[in-house]
């Protein structure tokens, strides 16, 4: 078979509108082409052997540049983005198993006698400070002080959750 050659037509392109923020963006970035970033990229143009068909020299080298610059600051971005999703990702949240097993571990050690210890031992570290409240008084502060309690062990569980995280 025989190709039919057709006599090239010159292009005119018209890129969508996403990509015409791109492309404007490329060649203000290859207003900031150096000496050696021209050097560079005519070395590459050799090495393909590539030559403007219908611009000047100048005009293709500073495409090249433009095209150069453009793929360092989108090779920026991308690591930026990859070192974001990498510190977002450090510490993956708890599944529902892991979740399940720690109230469990946890609910094994709340049965009535181990409450009514930590509750006595609450008020007898604090009878001086509570001998003159009323009775909700009381009650309040013990429900506070057990809160805070527990906030301090989901604090350390959390701090040994991140000692773990970062040796490894």
């Amino acid at each position: 078979m025989h190709e039919i050659k057709q006599p090239e037509q010159k292009r005119h392109y018209l890129p969508p509108a996403t990509e015409a923020a791109r492309i404007m963006e490329a060649v203000k970035l290859g207003e900031y082409a150096t000496t050696e970033h021209l050097s560079f990229c005519m070395g590459m143009a050799q090495e393909y052997e590539c030559r403007p068909l219908e611009s000047d020299e100048h005009d293709f080298c500073r495409f090249l540049c433009a095209i150069y610059h453009y793929g360092q600051v989108q090779g920026i971005r991308s690591e930026r983005a990859r070192r974001k999703q990498r510190r977002t990702t450090l510490f993956k949240p708890l599944t529902d198993k892991e979740i399940h097993e720690l109230v469990e571990c946890e609910g094994d050690n709340l049965d009535i006698q181990t409450t009514f210890d930590y509750f006595s031992d609450l008020v007898e570290l604090n009878f001086d400070a509570l001998k003159d409240c009323s009775m909700l008084d009381k009650m309040l502060w013990i429900v506070r002080d057990a809160h805070l309690n527990g906030f301090y062990k989901a604090l350390d569980f959390y701090n040994d959750a991140i000692k773990e995280a970062l040796k490894a």
